[in-house]
């Protein structure tokens, strides 16, 4: 057998000398069919067998680059046959099954390095050799990882981008790649990774089409996909013209790469979209095809793509009305062994999970996938409040740190995004905090004046949506807060949150309403009133910074005034049902207000309120002329003998008012003494007994 394999490959070396044009210039199967089969014979056992098969494997390739200069040939056609060897007819692929081939490899790389020095002018044929077999490398050396790794989905998607990307030179399994791992995507019920695989695969197709000369003027230009796929540009690496001039004929002649082709990747992108309910996304898709059914002058279809669109809008008002739901972004690092988590170990993750997958499910999905490689009692999480020593690890053991992550934006770039759904697209940047105390071991204390806390803030080396459900964290800041740093940012977040509500296209009642009970109804002792008497008091002021005090003192009045807006956009919101708790937060506004502004030492009557209270009886207490404490405060005791006004006799700061009604409101009398104990003077007493 051995001997018969010989003299065929001296056949093949002769038959390579007499035809090298036809092989190498015009198009043709025998090329693709001898590469494959000799390639196999370069994983054989015998040494003999792989010695030859790689002297007519180098031999094939430097005649390609005699005839053509180049090796897009025998790149493309080695590619492939890469491609068939690790088809699906094998059942399971180790590492050891394909050691014989690398070395073929390694033989054909040593002889490149030291005997194939200039072939033709200008030409290095060594170097070409070895960037063929560098990539053959790769490839092979990739597709047992994905192997390896195949009980961990995000690994395996990863490699098979991988893979997609190494045959920049193989149009046609560039795309047979792309296909495989929006497959894997939609059988994991990823439907949006799915989509964006599918997306960056037509635009793909275009770019070769481009490349091939048969891209025409109304296709889509890269840039135009930033608001389907904010990154998409970076992810389009493609060849030069002249690696495919030599096989124009032969590569991308099948469906995938026409018009038709382009339209059915997009209309599967957005059935994806849909399943995700990321419905502006389908209608920023549909805004990719639009352009070729009006170019064909297609009115049929333009009326269907219209009325398709039209449902999409109407989706977006819904979801929003109701309370959408995105993704949920964990961030996630691997410990173990290099040697059984090589690709892992010791890496920062940020995943993105699916809608509503709490951190619980989420951990137990990780337990379950790497059980499946390790064991169950291989698999252990780790506590976030303590660093990782390494050294205490066990050998054989899986280790997972989980920690539940938010997007992080600055201001500036908050303010251009006031929807929910734009606040969770084309996102690179995480924040998470770890509370800690330092005179202590212990990280929560429920004595504020001691609560530190440590901000983290991440920065991945892409932006989601993206080809992979999880982007390795490339950048990391950290800052730590004092406690009355602590707590501004604590109210500085509550202000936000309520300036989010009420700056969307449509106002969330369910949303808004655990932002106000959360403030103005709150049960819990770390509440913005106790922050408020812990930092504020006359007696604390004096352990802090003036400057911390002030900002404190700020965000608590802009608090104040967010409240009082938001009470206001509710209102006319809420059906009967809702009005006794309606009546309830604006008389615990009230409550609120009056003891903020005794903190802060600020005027109430420079807090105009935007509503007119349900209950008339709050409107007691409206000051004529304000008690001025001796430190400049508006006291209790003086708001607490103010009386009803006319709205004549309110000052014009005062009488900023949204409905019709000719009454003005400012601080209320009213003082719960369970939350904050007030001693009320006789005369105050007297005149609520008598009333």
């Amino acid at each position: 057998c051995k001997d018969v394999k010989s003299f065929s490959f001296k056949v093949l070396l002769y038959l390579l000398s007499r035809f090298s044009g036809p092989f190498f210039k015009c198009p043709n199967t025998y090329c693709g069919e001898m590469v494959y089969e000799v390639l196999k014979q370069c994983n054989s056992k015998f040494l003999k067998t792989r010695s030859e098969a790689s002297a007519v494997i180098l031999t094939m390739i430097q005649t390609n680059i005699k005839e053509t200069t180049r090796a897009a040939r025998m790149n493309l056609q080695l590619s492939t046959a890469i491609s068939r060897i690790f088809g699906p007819h094998l059942v399971s692929v180790c590492e050891k099954d394909f050691v014989n081939i690398k070395a073929s490899l390694t033989a054909i790389s040593t002889y490149a390095k030291t005997n194939m020095m200039q072939i033709r002018e200008g030409v290095k044929g060594g170097e070409l050799v070895l960037e063929i077999v560098n990539r053959l490398f790769s490839l092979v050396d990739t597709n047992i990882q994905m192997e390896q790794y195949s009980f961990d989905p995000e690994t395996k998607a990863g490699f098979y981008y991988s893979i997609s990307n190494s045959y920049l030179d193989s149009p046609d399994l560039r795309i047979a790649q792309l296909d495989k791992l929006a497959a894997l995507y939609e059988k994991e019920g990823e439907h949006e990774c799915a989509a964006t695989v599918k997306v960056l695969t037509a635009a793909v197709t275009l770019e070769y089409l481009a490349l091939l000369g048969r891209f025409l003027p109304h296709y889509p230009k890269a840039v135009d996909y930033i608001r389907v796929f904010p990154r998409l540009q970076s992810e389009l690496v493609m060849p030069k013209v002249v690696d495919l001039s030599s096989v124009k004929e032969e590569i991308c002649q099948g469906r995938q790469f026409t018009e038709q082709g382009f339209i059915d990747y997009l209309k599967s992108a957005i059935s994806d979209l849909k399943n995700a309910k990321l419905f502006e996304t389908c209608v920023e898709v549909y805004n990719l095809i639009l352009p070729i059914y009006r170019f064909q002058r297609n009115y049929k279809k333009q009326a269907e793509l219209y009325h398709e669109l039209n449902e999409m809008c109407d989706a977006v008002v819904k979801e929003n009305l109701s309370g959408r739901i995105f993704g949920l972004y964990y961030r996630v690092v691997f410990y173990a062994n290099e040697d059984i988590l090589k690709e892992l170990h010791a890496k920062e993750w940020i995943y993105k999970a699916k809608a509503g997958l709490r951190i619980a499910e989420f951990k137990e999905l990780l337990a379950r996938n790497f059980s499946v490689k390790f064991g169950q009692d291989k698999v252990h999480f780790l506590s976030n409040l303590k660093e990782v020593n390494l050294s205490q690890l066990e050998n054989g053991t899986v280790y997972i740190q989980v920690m539940a992550v938010d997007p992080y934006f600055d201001e500036d770039t908050l303010s251009k995004r006031p929807s929910k759904y734009e606040q969770n697209f084309d996102i690179d940047r995480f924040i998470y905090e770890t509370p800690f105390t330092k005179d202590s071991n212990v990280a929560y204390t429920e004595d504020l004046r001691k609560q530190w806390k440590r901000k983290t803030i991440l920065k991945t080396e892409k932006s989601f949506p993206f080809v992979s459900t999880r982007l390795r964290v490339i950048e990391k800041k950290e800052q730590e807060l004092s406690p009355i740093e602590n707590a501004t940012e604590l109210i500085t977040n509550k202000v936000q949150a309520l300036k989010n509500e009420l700056c969307g296209y449509t106002i969330d009642l369910k949303t808004l309403g655990i932002q106000l009970h959360g403030t103005l109804l709150t049960q819990v002792n770390a509440g913005p009133l106790a922050i408020a008497q812990t930092f504020l008091s006359d007696e604390a002021r004096g352990n802090y910074s003036s400057q911390h005090v002030s900002t404190l003192e700020t965000v608590f009045v802009s608090l104040v005034q967010m409240l009082s807006e938001a009470l206001a956009k509710q209102k006319p919101l809420i059906d009967t049902n809702g009005m006794a708790i309606q009546n309830e937060l604006e008389r615990a506004y009230f409550e609120f207000k009056e003891k903020i502004c005794f903190l802060t030492k600020t005027n109430p009557t420079t807090i105009a309120e935007s509503f007119s209270p349900s209950d008339e009886s709050l409107l007691d207490g409206q000051p004529e002329t304000p008690t001025i404490s001796r430190k400049g405060a508006f006291s209790p005791r003086g708001l607490a003998k103010m009386k009803r006004t006319k709205t004549s006799e309110i000052p014009q700061t005062v009488t900023k008012i949204t409905s019709s009604s000719s009454s003005s409101i400012t601080s209320s009398t009213q003082d719960n003494a369970s939350r904050e104990p007030i001693k009320k003077s006789k005369s105050t007493k007297s005149k609520r007994l008598a009333k």
